[in-house]
């Protein structure tokens, strides 16, 4: 009896190997953050204010998840402000939006990192 039951334990304990091997070779194949970011400097978005005095734009950073939003003039593209904003790293490729607050007082930017769930916004002033 002894030597049956060590034989089912064998088959079990070297199905449960295969099975857990299997399992991690699948599974490393999935690379969860495996999306691309944009090349440093490519502009990712970008909005004229209402009264078309100011322009804003938001432009990928050095790192994977790292923007710099800037508002310039809109006439000679000069610079008048800018932040360098940033979302963590999720599952897909960052969604970044822009729209102006009312009466075009500052641009706001927004970076959907997860999905629509806990989207980050950022504001931003001449």
């Amino acid at each position: 009896m002894n030597t049956r039951r060590a034989k089912v334990l064998g088959v079990a304990v070297g199905a449960l190997v295969i099975l857990g091997a299997a399992g991690f070779l699948w599974f490393s194949r999935l690379q969860f953050f495996a999306w691309d970011a944009p090349r440093p400097g490519t502009l990712v978005a970008e909005s004229l204010a209402p009264d078309s005095g100011l322009v804003a734009r938001v432009r990928a950073g050095t790192t994977k998840g790292q923007y710099v939003f800037e508002l310039r003039r809109s006439q000679g593209n000069v610079l008048v402000a800018s932040e360098t904003i940033s979302a963590p790293v999720g599952y897909h490729e960052q969604l970044i939006t822009l729209r102006w607050a009312a009466g075009g007082a500052r641009a706001i930017a927004t970076i959907d990192h997860d999905f629509g769930v806990g989207n980050l916004e950022f504001a931003l002033a001449p």
